[in-house]
């Protein structure tokens, strides 16, 4: 911004300098919070589009093992095992899913879970 004083007296050119001072820093302070904002804004679609792809990568894993599931209980009713059971393995495998052993239940009486 620009301002043009004439040479009257030093009084008009101090309140001058003055004003031009206060306008500068409102402009810095304004700057500063429309930067803050922004990055605010971008972080906040980062992390929510982070947040949907895992949890769309998570439902698709679901979903393939549920498929690999009811292929297994429908070729279960008519006897053909070992080729799903290997399939499912494999999955397992793949995606570092743990064998559970040595397992009755988690549950105690009136369905609660058992503290360990």
């Amino acid at each position: 911004m620009t301002v043009y004083v004439g040479a009257l007296n030093n009084r008009h050119q101090a309140a001058a300098s003055v004003k031009l001072g206060h306008h500068t820093s409102v402009f810095k302070l304004n700057l500063f919070l429309m930067l803050a904002a922004m990055i605010v804004i971008m972080v906040y679609v980062f992390t929510s589009n982070l947040m949907v792809a895992r949890r769309y990568a998570l439902n698709l894993r679901k979903s393939e093992l549920n498929q690999l599931n009811a292929r297994l209980a429908a070729e279960n009713q008519y006897g053909g095992r070992g080729e799903d059971l290997r399939a499912l393995l494999s999955f397992a495998q793949n995606y570092g899913l743990v064998e559970a052993k040595d397992i009755d239940s988690i549950l105690e009486k009136d369905g609660f879970a058992i503290l360990p």
